[in-house]
């Protein structure tokens, strides 16, 4: 009586090729979140650049080259950036510097944004 069954040999490469499989979607995922990662902090550094922007040219009378993000939140400029792991608020300022433009004066913006575990260039 001839029954039909799976060798060992022919189970084990089944879980090889499943271990591979599944290795390769660790990796693709975790890349994925990572790059989601980044992308939300370059988003939380632009929100923050743009409303410092709109700051300041509401402000120009008080000479201010720098601005706190709680300041920004406070008045209504923007709303609170939270980092995409911890859910936190992070915190974080602009600092402006003035450069000679040849009609008027035009303005470098640099951007400090400090979440749990991120810290921009420019802090």
């Amino acid at each position: 009586m001839k029954t039909k069954a799976f060798t060992m040999v022919e189970l084990l490469a089944t879980l090889v090729i499943i271990g591979v499989i599944a290795s390769i979607v660790v990796v693709g995922v975790t890349n994925y979140v990572n790059n989601s990662r980044n992308k939300t902090y370059a988003s939380h550094e632009e929100s923050l650049k743009r409303a410092a922007e709109a700051y300041f040219l509401e402000h120009s009378q008080d000479n201010a080259n720098s601005i706190d993000l709680n300041t920004l939140n406070n008045e209504g400029y923007l709303d609170d950036l939270l980092d995409p792991v911890t859910k936190t608020k992070c915190q974080g300022n602009v600092t402006r510097t003035a450069v000679s433009g040849e009609y008027n004066t035009e303005y470098n913006y640099n951007v400090c944004l400090i979440c749990n575990k991120y810290r921009s260039k420019d802090c």
